[in-house]
């Protein structure tokens, strides 16, 4: 399935964007991604077909989600990428598509959400949407989407706001609404043993201005499983990270258990549309110590599963793993400690 989807608030903007890319044909060797532990597909309506990233970052200030088909989006963030000069206009994006000489089925096979600076300097820009829902809040918050997955992430997934210290602001309901559905959506993915259609290919991306560095930017992402009994909180594992590395590439770091309990890791690249055909680069080594870090603590002796969100705090959690002996080393705070044990009830 497919899921894009921005979030517009009155301090900027977020594009979302899952990997997977799936088709109607069954594939003579079977897709591997990275929260599935057997190939097999059986008894559905979608294949897997690759992995690819559904948010692009043509420049430092102009980035965009797509979904439908591969090959027009891939000719038409080409040609944007190629043709198309600042100063950026929403006018001048719908023309580089509609202008491309496309057939009209051919226009209609493709969603997209740009977004674009036009002022770095204090992170002012716009979303254009081409072929997209949108859900309206105010007249300052909006949602806008597509995807085949769109009824399943944003209607089908339960997510309520819970746990915080402190009433939350507007944008961190709606913001933590988006971090919550990613989460879940990507939980059940890891934790179902059923064959169903609904898969977004292991992870999500997050794009976000960097108001630093004044220019758009990818937020890493990791996802930590931990098992918890009445009595104690222990690793259970997989833990799926999102790290980035050199012209684009995205590296999907997964360390599982293996048959003799043993956590081995496997890497996964994953390119977009404008870096496929070159070169893959070295992975680095992964770093599981991100911006983002979402924890699920699911029970041992009940169907009780708990979720916990980290922002840009590394201090709290830290992970070291040594692939020549297969253990991995967590480190965390008292802060984290406190937390998790209050989150489960011990």
């Amino acid at each position: 399935m497919t899921i894009i989807c921005s979030f517009q608030y009155e301090g900027g903007s977020v594009l979302v964007g899952d990997l997977l890319i799936s088709g109607s044909k069954e594939q003579e060797s079977p897709l591997d991604i990275p929260t599935r532990f057997n190939k097999a597909q059986s008894d559905v309506s979608l294949y897997f077909v690759d992995l690819s990233q559904k948010v692009v970052i043509i420049n430092d200030h102009l980035a965009v989600a797509w979904a439908g088909s591969k090959l027009v989006a891939t000719y038409l963030i080409q040609r944007i990428a190629d043709q198309l000069k600042p100063p950026y206009t929403p006018d001048k994006l719908l023309e580089q598509i509609y202008c491309a000489g496309l057939l009209d089925s051919e226009l209609a096979s493709v969603s997209f959400i740009f977004y674009c600076l036009t002022d770095p300097e204090h992170g002012r820009g716009f979303v254009q949407d081409y072929l997209t829902g949108e859900t309206i809040l105010d007249n300052k918050t909006k949602f806008k989407y597509a995807g085949s997955g769109t009824k399943h992430f944003l209607e089908s997934i339960d997510f309520n706001l819970v746990g915080v210290s402190e009433k939350p602001s507007y944008f961190e309901e709606s913001f933590g609404a988006i971090i919550g559905r990613l989460a879940i959506a990507l939980y059940h993915e890891v934790t179902s043993s059923a064959t169903h259609d609904v898969y977004y290919g292991g992870g999500f991306e997050l794009l976000f201005f960097d108001p630093i560095a004044r220019r758009l930017f990818k937020v890493p992402l990791t996802f930590v499983f931990w098992e918890f009994s009445d009595k104690a909180v222990l690793l259970h594992g997989p833990i799926i990270t999102l790290n980035y590395g050199v012209d684009g590439y995205l590296f999907v770091h997964r360390i599982a258990k293996d048959e003799t309990g043993k956590f081995t890791l496997k890497t996964y690249s994953v390119g977009n549309l404008l870096n496929e055909g070159r070169v893959i680069p070295e992975p680095a080594s992964p770093t599981f110590n991100t911006s983002c870090t979402v924890h699920f603590f699911t029970s041992s002796v009940s169907d009780a599963t708990r979720m916990m969100i980290h922002g840009d705090d590394a201090n709290k959690f830290m992970v070291r793993y040594s692939p020549e002996t297969g253990e991995v080393n967590v480190m965390w705070s008292e802060t984290f400690f406190k937390e998790a044990n209050t989150l489960v009830g011990l």
